[in-house]
């Protein structure tokens, strides 16, 4: 039997409601006194296992043997976030050379020292289907506060060397918002060693209770439904609630313009946009009023969730290589996507427009059900 059992008790409001005004989690797991799972005052779920980490994948495509004018943006937070792994693979080997090589760079837009060492094809190839790994990744400069892009920066060696395929995965954690106070032994309820057997040491069976509801200072930071759907408070969203999507969509060409688009993402169930950010590979100065082009995001009907432009017009902002750059704000009436939806980006090209070379965007987005 669980230690503590909670079945389907009168009335409406969560079976287990805490409001914390001070620091403590609401509550810590512990297996054989080390810490396991939080949930903090904030709503945050922080784990020691696997769950901690997100991880996108960026398929960047072939690179020139020559790429020294490439930077590549590979992510962006709306939250602060830690990198934690960031792997390179290619779909052909490339072989080692000393003398023609190819050295790719890991960067964040807050500093121009790399976050890891560099990987290099002068002493080591890249082997078809072999992911290599950045090393030595820095503590201090893996850290991304919100709005920093984490981007691939390309210098050759001799003549370079071509890498085909190329695809960067990255891992990284969500930062908590504020560290925890107190010591395991401050807990409202302490239960030790529980008892031998596979129930859970807490269970709440209830047909329409929500189990659980988090308060920070009489705000709502999290709540767990009775169908067991993870929700926001009202005005305040947990930052592990976010999910990326990454899509490098390529260089778009004049002839794109209202006929060219590109699959961003297609959801397994209801998300809710709430960020899109896009980025290109080579500096797009906004110097034209009549020759740009418009980058719109839109659902499977077709409908604007929201827009922005490159090379113009003069009121908007250029784009430095490798840095992503938040498209504005999304439209409410059509943020929600549902499962047999999907999210594009379309292009609308005025007069004769400069290409745009290596666009990325990235999606950032709310699991509702």
């Amino acid at each position: 039997m669980p230690a503590i059992l909670l079945e389907d008790t009168l009335g409406n409001d969560p079976c287990i409601d805490i409001n914390i005004v001070n620091k403590r989690d609401a509550f810590s797991f512990y297996s054989s006194n080390s810490n396991v799972f939080r949930i903090t005052k904030d709503g945050c779920m922080y784990t020691t296992s696997g769950w901690q980490y997100r991880t996108v994948t960026v398929g960047l495509g072939d690179l020139a043997a020559d790429s020294d004018a490439y930077d590549y943006p590979l992510l962006i937070a709306n939250v602060p976030i830690t990198i934690t792994h960031v792997e390179v693979g290619t779909d052909t080997t490339a072989a080692a050379n000393a003398t023609n090589y190819q050295t790719l760079g890991l960067y964040q837009s807050g500093s121009s020292t790399a976050i890891a060492t560099a990987l290099s094809t002068a002493s080591t190839a890249f082997t078809i289907h072999v992911p290599r790994s950045f090393a030595s990744i820095s503590s201090t400069l893996s850290k991304l506060a919100a709005g920093s892009t984490l981007y691939l920066s390309p210098t050759k060696g001799g003549t370079g060397i071509a890498l085909s395929g190329v695809v960067v995965s990255i891992s990284f954690t969500i930062d908590l918002p504020e560290a925890q106070s107190g010591t395991a032994t401050d807990n409202v309820i302490r239960i030790i060693n529980g008892e031998a057997g596979s129930d859970g040491l807490i269970e709440s069976d209830h047909l329409s209770r929500s189990h659980l509801r988090i308060q920070r200072n009489g705000e709502t930071t999290l709540e767990i439904d009775n169908a067991g759907i993870i929700l926001a408070g009202d005005t305040y969203v947990p930052p592990d609630q976010y999910y990326w999507a990454v899509a490098n969509v390529g260089t778009i060409i004049d002839a794109d313009g209202a006929a060219k688009k590109s699959v961003l993402i297609k959801p397994n169930g209801t998300i809710k946009v709430v960020k899109a950010y896009m980025g290109v590979n080579t500096a797009c100065l906004s110097d034209d009023e009549t020759n740009y082009t418009q980058v719109l995001i839109k659902d499977g009907a077709g409908k604007i969730l929201t827009d922005a432009f490159i090379h113009g017009p003069k009121s908007e902002a250029a784009f430095t290589a490798g840095r992503l750059y938040d498209m504005g704000a999304i439209n409410p009436n059509y943020a929600t996507i549902a499962s047999t939806e999907q999210l594009q980006a379309e292009y609308v090209c005025a007069g004769t427009t400069s290409d745009v070379p290596g666009l990325t965007i990235v999606i950032i987005y709310r699991k509702m059900d």
